[in-house]
């Protein structure tokens, strides 16, 4: 499914309206070992200070899923360029105790935003995602529709949003599982032109 982003849809989203945009195509990254804090410290990341937590740098998202392992997703397409920088800055040779991961290739992102979304969330995961109990930047790794992934809250009211990787395998029974999930809340597929009008 990486790759299919789409840009329209037939209906658009209004600008509170529950919505799930496929964001597989935006750029991501992984390390992991017992240097990889040090490398990307090196290389003028802020990283989390604990695990289960986010930050954002600019338009980069670094997740930290535990102690040394760390998960880099683009937020647009405007963050290609930095993540080829990772990339390319990388180096068994010289970080052999730093392992670069191809997040792309195996992990799936969706974006879910809008009214209710807690709510649509909770039909789908057993983790309470309300405001109250799941602060900004926080992380899930959890269930979600039965498979496992990797939920991160962005943003809470007046705009909630969340970021969910999932096995790229199972992207579009997750992408069908969402979609039916926010029936009943009149959600839809959002378009990528929607989404960025929420991270502005």
């Amino acid at each position: 499914m990486r790759g299919q982003l789409v840009d329209s849809y037939p209906h658009a989203v209004t600008d509170s309206s529950l919505g799930v945009c496929d964001l597989n195509i935006l750029p991501r990254i992984g390390f992991k070992g017992a240097e990889a804090r040090d490398w990307l410290l090196s290389q003028e990341l802020e990283l989390p200070a604990t695990a289960n937590s986010a930050v954002q740098n600019g338009l980069l998202l670094t997740c930290r899923l535990s102690e040394t392992e760390f998960f880099i997703a683009g937020l647009s397409s405007d963050a290609e360029e930095q993540i080829q920088t990772l990339h390319e800055s990388w180096s068994l040779d010289s970080q052999q105790r730093c392992y670069l991961l191809e997040r792309g290739d195996s992990h799936a992102c969706f974006a879910v935003s809008g009214d209710h979304v807690s709510e649509m969330m909770a039909k789908l995961c057993a983790i309470d995602l309300r405001a109250k109990s799941f602060a900004p930047y926080s992380i899930a790794q959890t269930s979600v529709a039965k498979i496992n992934a990797i939920v991160v809250r962005i943003s809470i009211d007046p705009e909630p949003r969340f970021l969910i990787f999932a096995d790229m395998s199972s992207a579009e029974y997750l992408w069908s599982c969402l979609l039916d999930a926010m029936s009943e809340f009149s959600g839809t597929a959002m378009a990528y032109s929607d989404y960025l009008k929420r991270i502005k």
